[in-house]
């Protein structure tokens, strides 16, 4: 008899215990979903880039769009993590030749970091420069200059004068006035 009650204390504690896990773990399953989700797709984007290092393009771009796929299942559109895995595809579409994509996936960037992030917002900012980069390389020149103007006064409006960001932005607006012949504007 004294061996079942042992047996039966046992198997209550198992009991409580895993009610306990349960009644713990349960309610913040999704919470430990993204995480889960966050740190997975980290670790692709961290692979991706390691081919992109090594020059291995359409290695670097298989997993860009396998981590954008997974952001986007678990985590949503307009999480920043997704509208990371956006830029980055944009940025591997663009050494990949394939600039139309790469305009799509920036565009859908901007837009969404815009709507999560903000306007003025430095990975937003980075994002416009991105894609007016490629349509500087693209030929329009006109909607380059647009957008590293706005990226210009964005900037001046929310950092100090002679932070590094402002400056860089000056010398991309220069070269955009370079390619474009207006000279005495890039000065």
């Amino acid at each position: 008899t004294s061996s079942r009650r042992i047996w039966l204390v046992y198997l209550v504690a198992f009991l409580l215990l895993s009610g306990t896990v349960f009644w713990i773990w349960y309610p913040n399953r999704d919470v430990l979903r993204q995480k889960y989700a966050r740190k997975r797709v980290e670790n692709i984007q961290q692979l991706a880039w390691y081919y992109a290092d090594k020059d291995d393009f359409t290695k670097a771009h298989g997993l860009f769009d396998e981590s954008l796929d997974f952001s986007r299942d678990i985590l949503g559109f307009l999480d920043p993590l997704t509208l990371t895995c956006l830029n980055n595809l944009g940025w591997v579409e663009k050494f990949l030749g394939n600039y139309d994509l790469a305009q799509q996936y920036y565009e859908q960037a901007l837009k969404g970091r815009e709507k999560a992030l903000g306007k003025n917002h430095r990975d937003t900012l980075t994002t416009k420069i991105n894609l007016a980069s490629l349509l500087l390389f693209r030929g329009d020149l006109a909607r380059s200059e647009s957008l590293y103007k706005d990226i210009l006064k964005r900037r001046r409006s929310t950092l100090d004068t002679g932070h590094p960001d402002i400056y860089t932005s000056m010398i991309h607006l220069g070269g955009v006035y370079r390619y474009s012949g207006k000279l005495e504007m890039a000065a």
